[in-house]
């Protein structure tokens, strides 16, 4: 018990599937025709639903998912292309960090986390998380934990 109260446990597990999350970051400005000019954004997508299921496969349940990603730049609305899979304990480590943010914004204490990053409430970058058929949820704070997976698997995916 005194643990608990000096650094409380959390235990997340993974999202209701399938689940979809959509990070925006604003890079620029792009040329969209003469005298007009809109901004640019990179956007890294995941979404992560059941495998289908083969008969004698045992493992963790990360196991039994697949997760698609893709990265994109260029202006609001593009479509991404067909992306790439990852790897079952990054998108582990991806989802369980979205959980602890969307648990954190529950509680009301995402904002005086000292583990966001500095300036983004001011519209440069945001995410967007729908898990299962619930409603979508939109953060504009994210944690330096969510970065971290994100450059990775920035890096490990396909550029559309």
């Amino acid at each position: 018990d005194t643990m608990d109260v000096v650094q409380p446990v959390r235990i997340l597990g993974p999202p209701p599937l399938p689940a979809k999350a959509t990070y925006r970051e604003a890079i620029g400005s792009l040329r969209a025709g003469y005298g007009l000019w809109v901004r640019a954004h990179k956007t890294v997508s995941l979404d992560t639903c059941w495998r289908s299921s083969r008969r004698g496969v045992r493992g963790s349940r990360w196991h039994q998912t697949a997760t698609r990603s893709a990265v994109s730049f260029g202006a609001v609305g593009n479509a991404t292309g067909a992306g790439s899979v990852i790897d079952p304990a990054m998108a582990c480590g991806f989802w369980k960090a979205i959980l602890s943010m969307l648990r954190a914004a529950e509680l009301g204490t995402l904002a005086q986390s000292g583990h966001l990053e500095r300036g983004a409430s001011s519209g440069g970058h945001s995410i967007s998380v729908q898990l299962g058929n619930g409603q979508e949820h939109r953060l504009e704070f994210i944690s330096q934990d969510l970065l971290k997976w994100l450059r990775e698997i920035e890096v490990s995916s396909e550029i559309t």
